[in-house]
């Protein structure tokens, strides 16, 4: 018999949703809107996930869509790649369709009015590990084909600090990496540190001016410590595919509220009727020895993170 427990419960000013939890870790998702992963903790400690209780919708060019408009309400969201208008931000504000599995549930959102895509994610939580597998679905349902990449963006709360590896293969005089920055991004920003085996970011309150890059992570993990935890996010790289945004599976970004860790899968050209799939796997620790990231050891980072990778 699962010890996975999965019941509705309502969740603070975000109403109906489904806890699903193991005793090792919990999960919250939304069925009045999203579908999003609104809390991630182990039990009884804090939500790692930003939440806005105020759900302020994006100001303009973001707010034309049929009188509906794109709310930011934090935790995990899928997404497609590349970031355009108006495709992007179409509203998620509708129910969610629930299925519930033995170990989890799908969460299916109805079909986006001005993209004709439809975007669904499927949770399963290990029986007796902190960890569990998102699997994302985007489904064409247009009748044209439409080029995208999934995009899995996860908003973690106020003072988090991530670790990205730079680990790439050797490849002696050869370049073995790239590293894409957007127009707002200063490289001699104070929160992160290029490093040799690693790239870390830190959230700052203070610091309202947001930052974003983006990797060919091949390692294919990032972690992130926050409130007394850390989640491993881990995901695929696909050696001869076509990735977007300069051949990058994973960006991250941060501003004075929080810190989106972010993965993504190839760029694909998705036939009417067609679904493309990406997962993810999360773990989650107790983490006491969350590294400072304001003056980086990348020796005692190392040994810090052979507990948890």
């Amino acid at each position: 018999m699962s010890s996975v427990s999965i019941k509705k419960t309502q969740y603070g000013v975000f109403g109906n949703c489904v806890e699903i939890e193991n005793g090792k870790i919990k999960l919250v998702v939304t069925l009045d809107f999203g579908p999003r992963v609104i809390h991630c903790s182990i039990p009884g400690k804090q939500n790692m996930f930003y939440n806005d209780e105020k759900k302020a919708g994006l100001a303009q060019p973001f707010a034309e869509f049929g009188g509906d408009i794109f709310r930011l309400y934090g935790g995990h969201r899928l997404w497609i790649s590349p970031e355009v208008l108006p495709r992007c931000y179409a509203p998620d504000n509708k129910p969610v369709a629930f299925t519930q599995t033995e170990y989890g549930g799908c969460f299916t959102a109805p079909v986006e009015e001005g993209s004709l895509i439809q975007k669904s994610f499927c949770v399963t939580m290990a029986d007796d590990e902190p960890s569990v597998t998102l699997e994302h679905t985007v489904k064409n349902c247009g009748m044209w084909e439409a080029e995208l990449a999934p995009w899995a963006i996860t908003m973690f709360a106020p003072g988090a600090k991530e670790v990205v590896p730079k680990q790439n293969p050797k490849a002696g005089l050869l370049p073995n990496g790239n590293i894409t920055t957007w127009d707002y991004t200063n490289m001699a920003c104070r929160r992160v540190h290029w490093g040799r085996n690693f790239i870390t970011l830190y959230q700052d309150k203070n610091i309202a001016n947001p930052i974003k890059f983006g990797v060919d992570n091949r390692s294919c993990w990032a972690a992130v410590f926050v409130g007394g935890q850390v989640l491993v996010k881990s995901f695929d790289f696909m050696e001869d595919a076509l990735y977007p945004d300069n051949g990058c599976n994973f960006e991250t970004y941060t501003n004075g509220d929080f810190l989106e860790c972010e993965s993504l899968g190839p760029l694909t050209l998705l036939d009417p009727g067609e679904t493309l799939v990406h997962e993810e796997s999360w773990e989650i620790f107790t983490a006491e020895d969350a590294p400072d990231l304001s003056a980086v050891d990348e020796d005692k980072l190392a040994k810090t993170l052979e507990k948890y990778i």
